[in-house]
This record gives C-alpha cells, structure tokens and sequence, in this order.
C-alpha cells in the first residue's frame, strides 16, 4: 500500500489506488482519483472547489547541456565511475555498479537497468543529475549515499520519470513538463515534483530527509 506522510500537490492529475493512505492534503489542478480504499487524512481539492484550490508556480529549469556524441554504457563487469560532466545517452546494464561524485552531470537520456547498485559520493558536496529527456529505472534498484543525504542529490528531467517496481530514491524528483511514476515497492526518501502528473501504486514517500 503507499504511504504518503506529507501533501501532494499536481498541476495535472491525482490517482490513488489499491489502499493508498495521505497523511496530509491532496491538492490537483484537473482531478483527484480515490481508488478502493484509499484514504486522505487533510482535504481534497479539484476543480469542483475552486476557491480551495491554489496554483502552484513551478521553478524554471535548470539549464541542460548534454553532450550527444559522449554516449555512456556501464556494464555489469564491475564498479563504474563516472566524473562530473556532459554526456549523451547514459545506459546501465542489468546488474551494474555505478559511482557518481559531487557536481553536476548533463545527459540526453538515462535508462537505468534491473537490479543496479548507484553509489553518490557526496563528500565533496552535492549532486545535480540533469536530463534533456526521459530518466527511467528498472526494477530493485538500490542506492547509497558516502558522506552526505538526500537533501544533496537533485534530479531533474525535461522529460518524464518511471521507477519500476522494488526500486530505491533519494533526493528530489523534478519534472516540469513530464509525468513521474513510481511503481509498486518504490522507495522515495525526498520529493517528488510533476508538471504533469503523478501515479505510483504501494509506494513510499519520506520526505525532510
């Protein structure tokens, strides 16, 4: 079941489903879905109650300079380390280690594969991981944190966001124009922030971590 300790706000759409439990107030500029089961603790504000509903003003993005023809693919043949910088397409392999330090990194795209261990080195201070399109994770992906927490690591996409199933987060979550999914057993210690929409199902979300 996912557990929200915290509100929800979107600029789009809200769909709570299979005993999903807010602990706070579900705010949605187009509509708001309770499914079976699912619970609201505060209120519920759609476009039938106008006057409750209060708009919600997205910061601009960051600007995204990727770099296209410096595609990256890690392998599942060890611990990967991947600098600062501006990249093309970032692939993960099923099964790969990937270690990422204090800075900013720019990428058209990332799709991260099953079962990935993601290792942010955040001694040197934190992380802003940038994509001009889609970031998608597969499922049971497991991340640490060296030297830092998830106040530390920002990730941002001009496109969408999906977490599959059993998969693990830290930090924020921004997609300004795209929607974000966090599929069943995702874990989010942060926030999430959507332009679009928000979905996830048995899901949970910590959030002043």
């Amino acid at each position: 079941n996912a557990s929200v300790q915290g509100d929800i706000d979107s600029g789009s759409r809200v769909t709570m489903q299979r005993g999903g439990h807010v602990q706070g107030d579900v705010t949605a500029q187009s509509r708001v879905t309770v499914g079976r089961g699912a619970t609201v603790d505060g209120a519920v504000d759609a476009p039938g109650m106008p006057d409750a509903f209060h708009v919600i003003d997205l910061p601009a993005p960051l600007p995204v300079n990727p770099d296209s023809a410096n595609d990256r693919l890690v392998a599942a043949n060890g611990p990967v380390s991947l600098s600062p910088g501006a990249y093309g397409d970032l692939v993960v392999e099923d099964g790969a280690t990937l270690q990422l330090s204090a800075g900013d990194y720019a990428f058209d795209l990332i799709n991260i594969g099953d079962d990935v261990l993601l290792q942010f080195d955040l001694a040197g201070g934190p992380i802003n991981l940038l994509a001009a399109r889609d970031i998608f994770i597969g499922d049971d992906l497991d991340v640490t944190l060296i030297g830092g927490n998830a106040t530390d690591i920002f990730a941002q996409t001009l496109g969408a966001w999906e977490s599959d199933r059993g998969s693990e987060w830290f930090g924020t979550i921004y997609a300004p124009f795209g929607d974000v999914v966090l599929k069943q057993g995702t874990h989010l210690a942060g926030a999430a922030v959507s332009g679009r929409s928000m979905s996830s199902v048995g899901q949970s979300v910590r959030s002043g971590t």
